[in-house]
């Protein structure tokens, strides 16, 4: 089978854990076809390889490169999103890698870049479509429909807007794949998807060459890993863990962020949280004894749940997105509603306090960490979508 792989960045290019988890999808399925991916580039037009898969790197074509994680004036940022909803002018390099090429199937993962006419080329090239969903790009200009310090209860005006040609086009597909159940309900929802055929949950995996599973026998040191925002639930974090009267139970922050924000936080912490700054996974859950991941937007699936129980450590995540189908409330971890006034901060100190429990926790997350690196499972899964999209569409036409 040849598949033809479309993501606004790919490896060395690294966003975040879409690009981690489509490298090592791509890795497995190699294997045994032919892939090929088309990506937008930070520089020149040009095909390269990277271990041994074809690469085109295309143009944006627009007033600015979306890739650059820079602060944008609003008025740049609508004019970029109005050009990309409408973008032709990459239209024809497009078509000829899409000709030359002929893949049996197109798995978009990311249209950020391309924009929606993409999924028109696709149509008129008469190649089956799969478009995988890890965020909110299609529904959101900030891709987390999260404003003014909480999640967004439907589309605001802006975004229906600015996502109607999205919404509109996501209609042409074939079949639609949700990392998490949450992300593909979302959308459908919203009206993405109506008349599409085919639909598929498949939670992302984590490619470990040697594991190494952590073990402790109480709960004294929590943890945070990931981008430091607002979104992520940070704010809320450090506020529940500064009512802990016990000043020997720490909290430590690993990430990157905003520095003014980070620095604005940090002013009104106490000692025992600790901000270290950016962190490599094995460090960081080696150091702590559970994982916090308290979201306040609908996080999709993040990936620092599974990442923790591949190293053994249990979480207490909020009930988020799709954070909640990875936990499993009791037994491996905890979930938390983040609208309920100290109902993280009670989470916490059952852990501090109960430490046999916190051992069953430990020891269940271990297990279920197993699930989340058996790469050849998750790999039969997509054939399996692949292969049942492009039987469909051979019947359609």
């Amino acid at each position: 089978m040849k598949i033809l792989f479309i993501n606004s960045l790919y490896y060395p290019d690294i966003g975040g854990g879409l690009e981690i988890s489509l490298k090592t999808l791509i890795d497995a399925l190699k294997e045994e076809n032919e892939v090929v991916v088309i990506t937008t580039t930070m520089g020149e037009e040009r095909i390269d390889y990277v271990d041994n898969v074809k690469v085109y790197r295309v143009q944006q074509r627009n007033i600015y490169n979306g890739n650059y994680r820079k602060k944008r004036a609003r008025i740049a940022k609508i004019i970029w999103h109005a050009t990309e909803g409408f973008n032709i002018f990459k239209n024809k390099t497009i078509k000829s890698i899409i000709e030359s090429e002929n893949p049996d199937i197109a798995s978009i993962h990311s249209l950020s870049g391309f924009g929606p006419t993409l999924i028109d080329i696709l149509d008129q090239s008469k190649i089956p479509v799969i478009q995988v969903l890890h965020d909110l790009y299609n529904t959101c200009l900030n891709s987390n429909m999260f404003k003014n310090s909480s999640q967004c209860k439907k589309q605001c005006v802006t975004c229906k807007v600015f996502k109607h040609r999205h919404k509109l086009k996501s209609s042409k597909i074939t079949a639609v794949l949700g990392v998490s159940k949450n992300i593909l309900e979302r959308h459908k929802k919203l009206g993405y998807y109506k008349s599409v055929p085919l639909e598929f949950s498949i939670q992302n995996k984590r490619k470990i060459e040697k594991r190494i599973v952590y073990t402790s026998k109480n709960a004294s040191t929590f943890g945070f890993i990931g981008t430091i925002n607002e979104a992520k639930g940070v704010e809320l974090l450090i506020n529940e863990f500064s009512k802990i009267s016990d000043e020997s139970i720490k909290l430590l922050v690993a990430g990157s962020g905003d520095e003014g924000y980070i620095e604005n936080i940090k002013r009104n912490s106490p000692n025992n949280i600790i901000f270290i700054g950016h962190t490599a996974p094995d460090e960081f859950f080696e150091r702590i004894d559970c994982c916090i991941v308290p979201s306040i937007w609908p996080d999709t699936l993040p990936g620092v749940v599974f990442e923790s129980f591949i190293y053994g450590r249990p979480v207490i995540g909020s009930n988020r997105g799709g954070i909640p189908e990875m936990i499993d409330n009791g037994i491996n971890g905890f979930i938390f509603d983040p609208q309920a006034s100290g109902d993280l901060r009670h989470k916490i100190e059952t852990l501090i306090n109960d430490s046999k429990k916190y051992i069953e926790l430990s020891e269940c997350a271990q297990r279920k960490g197993a699930h989340y690196i058996k790469i050849t499972e998750w790999k039969e899964k997509y054939m399996s979508a692949y292969q049942k999209t492009i039987s469909f569409f051979s019947k359609k036409i």
